[in-house]
């Protein structure tokens, strides 16, 4: 008999909803965070930028440092809830650099500052410390 779950990738999906709001993020995360300076990297036109920033603001991931919510005069600053999305933006920047052959590789790479050596995504099982893939794990529900 098969449980009904609820899958955390649909909610995910409602709050990027597209590749502009995984863009907006990257970009605010660059420490770029005025609509002008956003909008000039990203090269999004005005309206789809209001639209994803605001639903960034309401979703928790940004904060609007100045200004109103309608204004494009405000900074835009991760938030908490941000800064825990950033391993899921790292493991879209390697699976994509990785898996799409035709994409153009990012310039962009991850270094660790203390050591200025790049930085690999992994996941490891708090336990033993092992580098982990799909087959050697599953989920379960409790």
């Amino acid at each position: 008999h098969v449980h009904q779950v609820s899958l955390p990738l649909v909610d995910c999906i409602d709050i990027l909803g597209d590749k502009w709001t995984i863009e907006i993020l990257v970009i605010v995360f660059m420490q770029v965070g005025s609509f002008v300076e956003i909008q000039r990297v990203a090269g999004i036109s005005t309206n789809i930028l209001a639209d994803r920033l605001a639903r960034l603001v309401d979703t928790g991931l940004l904060r609007q440092t100045t200004g109103d919510e309608n204004s494009r005069a405000g900074s835009y600053r991760i938030t908490e809830k941000g800064i825990a999305f950033y391993p899921i933006l790292l493991a879209i920047q390697a699976w994509a650099d990785d898996w799409l052959p035709n994409r153009l590789r990012s310039p962009l790479r991850l270094k660790h500052r203390p050591c200025a050596r790049p930085l690999n995504l992994a996941v490891r099982c708090e336990a033993c410390l092992k580098t982990m893939n799909a087959l050697e794990s599953r989920f379960q529900i409790d």
